[in-house]
């Protein structure tokens, strides 16, 4: 009788880590709404490869956004800063949002040049 105590013992501890473990799957696998969220808003406004280039080129031509009458702001350097503060939000939630659209879509890349990372989308 006591052997049979004794696994009934064993095998619910088993089932509470299988369970603990579980959870903390689920925990890392659930999407953060705002994340979610912040990174529609930020696809939005990401510059295309040629905006990049052209905001970066010598005469600098373009404004660091588009004027919402024109379209939309438009966040023309790439940098997490300025879509930060096209999206009132702060640079590491920026991030997370580039992070989740590198990670889930083939249109967001990132460029190095410039002495600073630049993301932009395909059109």
């Amino acid at each position: 009788m006591s052997e049979l105590i004794s696994e009934a013992h064993t095998t619910n501890n088993r089932l509470q880590s299988l369970e603990a473990r579980l959870s903390t799957i689920e925990q890392a696998v659930q999407e953060d709404p705002e994340v979610t969220e912040l990174a529609n808003e930020v696809f939005t406004i990401l510059p295309s490869k040629a905006q990049i280039e052209e905001y970066n080129a010598p005469e600098q031509s373009l404004p660091a956004k588009l004027p919402e009458e024109q379209g939309g702001p438009i966040a023309y350097s790439g940098r997490v800063a300025d879509v930060a503060a096209l999206t009132d939000s702060n640079e590491l939630q920026v991030q997370r949002a580039l992070d989740k659209l590198q990670s889930n879509t083939a249109r967001v890349h990132h460029d190095d040049g410039h002495d600073e990372r630049r993301y932009y989308k395909e059109v």
